[in-house]
C-alpha cells in the first residue's frame, strides 16, 4: 500500500486511486477498475467526447489533405 493519498474525485468521478489502494495485485486492481468503468451509464459526457474526438480527427485529416498539395505547389 502506498502512503500517498490523492484528494481527487468528485460527485461525478470517484477517487479510484484511494478506493483500490489496498489491492496489491496490479492485474486484480486493473480488472476491478475496468469493471467499474463498464458499470457506468452512458451519458452526455460520452457523446461530447465522441464529438470532440471526431472534430479533431476531421480537422487533422483535412489539414493534411489540404496543406500537402499547397506546400508542394501541386494545385492541380
Amino acid at each position: 500500500m502506498s502512503s500517498l493519498k490523492s484528494y481527487a474525485g468528485s460527485s461525478a468521478y470517484r477517487d479510484m486511486l484511494n478506493v483500490y489502494d489496498h489491492i496489491l495485485d496490479p492485474n486484480e486492481r486493473r480488472r476491478l477498475l475496468l469493471a467499474e468503468i463498464d458499470k457506468s451509464p452512458f451519458g452526455w459526457y460520452h457523446v461530447r467526447a465522441v464529438v470532440v474526438a471526431g472534430a479533431g480527427f476531421f480537422t487533422d485529416a483535412y489539414d493534411v489533405c489540404v496543406m500537402s498539395p499547397a506546400a508542394t505547389g501541386d494545385h492541380g
